[in-house]
């Protein structure tokens, strides 16, 4: 469940002029990116904010 709460978006699908369509499209993230965003997550609550994690 929390694939689906934190990492499955979706955007509204625009037009050549910007505006909405009223069709949406979801975004499944790979499972390399959900890995280190979990990871990334994990640390900041272990260490806290203010630490350049992508360094």
């Amino acid at each position: 469940m929390g694939l689906l709460e934190n990492f499955v978006h979706e955007e509204e699908i625009l037009d050549k002029s910007n505006k909405p369509t009223g069709k949406k499209v979801r975004l499944f993230p790979r499972f390399h990116q959900w890995d280190l965003v979990e990871r990334l997550v994990d640390a900041t609550v272990k260490a806290g904010p203010g630490v350049n994690r992508l360094a």
